[in-house]
This record gives structure tokens, sequence and C-alpha cells, in this order.
């Protein structure tokens, strides 16, 4: 059994995960693992890390800032898995790596899996990556133990989002608004949207909400609407942009933030699937 689903067995019915988003070398290439201590340390459940990009197609303002500072402190896929690696040495928590295919390809993706397996990954979610043209890469990926976490948009239809969370390993990580990443003051209309998916999915793989989610309320509706878990990013990445270093004031309050949406996971039973 992988590290991600041991997670999801071991949280159960009545808890959903919460999975905390960093991005790989934000603020500095060093203070990244300082920011990963201070997630953890604050609940997360999962850990996703973001690998910077210069075309970052699914992300909004917010995540694009930190890639982009993140690039220009000399942050590189190979620096990420290494984040990750030293991460790993004190960490058992499952760690996920969100990136692009370009990167992946650049290195070789048979090479990719081996560093990621070495670096103790457990996962990968690629934003640009179709379900149609995902085969090959599963196939490699299955062969180093690693998850391949396919996304599914508000737009797709049941019949798609069954054939996908068929392909997915790990979770299903579904979207739960229109358009990229970035906070937003409601996420109401997506509840309909994400209990249709609890029904379609119907426990055959762990389904998790991100994509808009920034605060403990917006986090209970989802866990409610039956969710088994809860993607937070960038709303965390504001907390540390609001200073110009990692300090250990930022950090405590970014470990402080991170501790009151995980309490939200189990406010509530969450509802019957």
């Amino acid at each position: 059994m992988t590290r991600i689903e041991t997670t999801f067995n071991e949280l159960g019915d009545q808890e959903a995960a919460l999975v905390t988003y960093m991005m790989g070398g934000y603020p500095t290439v060093e203070g990244s693992l300082d920011v990963a201590r201070a997630l953890i340390n604050g609940g997360a459940d999962i850990l996703e890390v973001g690998v910077p990009f210069s075309d970052p197609i699914a992300d909004g303002p917010i995540i694009q800032s930190a890639a982009k500072k993140a690039l220009e402190s000399g942050a590189s896929l190979r620096k990420v898995l290494k984040i990750c690696r030293m991460v790993r040495e004190d960490y058992s928590v499952p760690i996920v790596l969100m990136g692009y295919l370009n990167p992946i390809y650049q290195m070789r993706c048979e090479r990719f899996f081996q560093e990621a397996h070495a670096s103790g990954l457990d996962g990968v979610i690629i934003p640009d990556l179709p379900m149609e043209e995902s085969n090959n890469l599963r196939m490699i990926a299955r062969a180093h133990g690693i998850d391949v976490i396919l996304l599914a948009a508000p737009s797709t239809s049941q019949v798609r989002l069954s054939k996908i969370a068929s392909y997915t390993s790990g979770f299903l990580y579904l979207v739960s608004v229109y358009g990229v990443t970035g906070p937003r003051r409601s996420i109401g209309r997506s509840i309909k949207y994400v209990k249709r998916a609890v029904h379609t999915v119907a426990g055959r793989v762990p389904l998790s909400v991100g994509f808009g989610v920034s605060n403990p309320r917006q986090v209970e509706e989802i866990v409610k609407a039956g969710a088994d878990g809860v993607v937070v990013g960038s709303s965390l990445i504001s907390e540390l942009q609001k200073s110009s270093n990692c300090s250990k004031r930022v950090l405590n309050r970014l470990r402080t933030r991170t501790s009151w949406l995980k309490k939200s996971t189990t406010l509530r039973p969450r509802a019957s699937k």
C-alpha cells in the first residue's frame, strides 16, 4: 500500500485529508525546507510541491508570482526534487509533485521517475497531461511506485469523470471552479458539482477538491459535501508574500493558518457516499 493510500485509509470516513501546496524554491531554494516544515507541523496530511515554470497555464497571479521568484532564485525541476528528498528525510507524509510536462519531457520520463522515486515522491500532478495521452507516462510511473494524479474540470461530463476515476491513482483531483488557481470569496456554486462528482466516483478512488479554496469555512463546505480531501494553495502562498523574507514570524503564521484549515476537516461527519 502506498503512502497516499495509507493516509486516506487512516483518516477514515469522518476526516478528510488536508493537501497543502507550496512552490518549490519559493521564497528561496533554502527557505522551501522551512515552508515545508511549517505546513507539515501545522497539520498537512499531504504535501504538494510545485515546480516553477515560465508558462503556468493553470495558475493564477499569486502562484505565477511565486513561480517567477523561484525561477529567479535558481529553482529548477532537479532542485525541487532535491528539496523533496530533504523533506523526506525528516517526514513520512506523502509528497506529491505538481509540475508541467515540458520540464519532465526535457529530463526524459524514465529518468524523471527514477529521480522522483529516489527523492521519496509518492505522486505527480501534471495539469497539462490529458487523460488520453497519459498511458505511457502512467506505466513508467507505476514501475517506480509513483501515482499519477489526474484532474477533472467543472465542465467534465459524468461519463468522462468516471473514466478519469479509473485512470487516476492516489486520488482524483477535482477542480472546483472555472479558471485558474487563486482564492475565491465563495465556492457555493461548486458544492453541487462536488456532490455529483462524489456520487460518480462512488468510493473507487479518493476525491480531493482544489482551486479557489482559501479558508476554513470553504474547507468545511467541501468536506460536508463528501470530498475525501481538500487542496489549499494560493492562500498559503499569500501568507509568505506578506513579507520579503521567510522569517520565523511568517513561518509561525503559516503553521497557524494550516492548523486552522486542518481543524475544518474534522468539524462534522461527512455526507455518506
